[in-house]
């Protein structure tokens, strides 16, 4: 049985799911067979961590995803698509890269952000970000439109 509930803002989205949670788990399995779909990752962790101060003991939780790893979870598994997504580290590299080719005055942070490791925290976010539009819908176009209307204060 499936169980979608609209929350307001003032409503706790973790206390809401292990409510329903635990009023359906009179099933063989329990937890073990229900499954979560969380719009972010960090409400995943509070939910396990949750379950397992308010149990005592060890259990075996519900599957529990983010909406994007859901969906990566579909199509690997019902549509059979095996395709090689870009990971975060992966992406973070690539926006390095590309970050390091660009001309002084453009870079994000000037000279700041030399290194990958002092960059990977600002690509992390920008891949966070690109994510978000791309799932958003906005065209490319309309992205650089956006972009180029940005103006950054100057760090002298």
């Amino acid at each position: 049985m499936s169980t979608v509930r609209l929350l307001s803002p003032s409503q706790n989205l973790v206390d809401t799911v292990m409510q329903v949670l635990q009023n359906g788990s009179a099933t063989p399995d329990g937890l073990a067979s229900s499954v979560v779909v969380f719009p972010g990752k960090r409400p995943a962790h509070v939910l396990r961590k949750r379950m397992a101060q308010n149990a005592g003991t060890a259990i075996i939780p519900p599957a529990v995803h983010s909406i994007d790893l859901f969906i990566d979870h579909l199509c690997r598994e019902h549509l059979h698509l095996r395709g090689s997504a870009v990971d975060e580290y992966d992406a973070v590299a690539i926006l390095f890269e590309l970050h390091t080719r660009m001309r002084r005055e453009e870079k994000i942070g000037g000279e700041h952000f030399t290194t990958l490791e002092t960059f990977y925290p600002v690509g992390v976010k920008i891949f966070s970000e690109l994510e978000e539009l791309t799932i958003a819908g906005i065209a490319a176009e309309r992205l650089t439109e956006m972009v180029r209307s940005v103006t950054l204060a100057s760090a002298h």
